[in-house]
């Protein structure tokens, strides 16, 4: 186990080496599983820093790798965007982060003060509402960039942007959940928690409907250990063609291997197998975008028939098997939308 206090020296001496060299940085401050004192997954574990900078730079280097099993992901703000503090409060990724989050760097106390507002009446019914409804309006956008698919013919093999608004809007969907639960949006545990969320409000079948529109429910664990197997032979071959800066495409940078792949073997050593492949397929599809751009045609093919193989075998293969994932996404939405609405009224706020 990494002992979280080391981990937190490690974000605070960064953050405050951060501080020295740039002038312009006038706080730093941890979020993520760390910051929320959860345990490692697959003794890997991130440390997700942001800085406030009032002169946020156009061109850096987002990934540090620390040691095998922790990897430093820092990124930068400018402080206008802690400006609107109701927006921070309602806002389903950005209120629960800065709620949970631990300063690292903060010499004029401008973190103190954004944290204790967002944290003023985070808790009452109105702002859980409001960040649930900001998650369910994510998951309507992404619906409504692929709603056509359900009556026209979507071209095979997927499109990139066309995979990412189907996964988006289930990741989206099931944040609105946690949302209602007093649960973090996360990224390795993201289903896992949402199958938890939806057995606490004794709604279960939301998790299966979510996992029926993925394309997931009959994939069993012999066949996702094969195919953690090809990700792995894709990932590795989008970092191998891979050329000039990584300012797109950076969820795939070669400092990020063995944090997924730990944490995909992590679920799938603890009955979770099924809970990784949305994230699994997520990083695929990027990858598999990523050899199209910069690998030479001869050596993308065999990666990219590796990629059809994938979407075949989680029913994305053909405009029909398409189509109903987009129709089950569509039910799902609305299955939420009762849900959040039940659960409002329950608490009192007004709709």
């Amino acid at each position: 186990m990494i002992d979280r206090e080391l981990l937190l020296k490690v974000a605070r001496d960064f953050a405050e080496e951060k501080g020295r060299e740039r002038a312009t940085i006038v706080a730093g401050f941890l979020i993520g599983s760390v910051a929320r004192s959860e345990p490692p997954l697959g003794d890997s574990t991130d440390l997700d820093i942001c800085l406030i900078d009032n002169d946020p730079p156009l061109n850096y280097e987002r990934f540090q790798r620390v040691s095998d099993t922790i990897l430093i992901d820092c990124w930068y703000n400018h402080p206008n965007v802690y400006q609107d503090k109701p927006y921070l409060r309602g806002h389903a990724l950005l209120g629960p982060s800065l709620y949970d989050a631990v300063p690292l760097y903060d010499p004029r106390h401008m973190f103190d003060l954004i944290q204790a507002s967002v944290r003023g009446q985070f808790d009452v019914p109105e702002n859980v509402y409001a960040r649930a409804r900001q998650a369910y309006r994510q998951a309507r956008e992404h619906f409504d960039a692929i709603e056509r698919y359900r009556a026209v013919p979507v071209p095979v093999p997927l499109d990139r942007d066309e995979l990412h608004h189907l996964h988006a809007i289930f990741e989206w969907a099931s944040t609105a959940i946690l949302m209602i639960t007093f649960r973090s949006h996360t990224n390795r545990r993201q289903m896992m928690q949402f199958e938890a969320a939806a057995s606490e409000l004794e709604r279960s079948d939301l998790y299966a409907r979510a996992m029926e529109g993925l394309g997931f429910t009959e994939i069993v664990d012999d066949e996702i250990a094969t195919m953690r197997e090809q990700w792995h032979d894709i990932y590795n071959a989008s970092n191998r063609f891979h050329s000039g800066l990584w300012d797109e495409g950076a969820d795939l940078h070669p400092t990020r291997e063995y944090y997924y792949l730990r944490g995909f073997e992590a679920l799938a050593e603890a009955g979770h197998a099924q809970n990784s492949l949305l994230l699994l397929e997520n990083i695929l599809g990027a990858c598999a975008n990523h050899i199209l751009n910069y690998a030479p045609p001869e050596d993308a093919v065999t990666y990219l028939e590796m990629y059809t193989s994938w979407l075949a075998q989680t029913r994305k293969g053909s405009t029909e098997d398409f189509a109903e994932r987009v129709s089950i996404a569509g039910e799902l939405l609305e299955q939420i939308d009762d849900v959040l609405i039940a659960w409002a009224r329950t608490e009192g706020v007004a709709i």
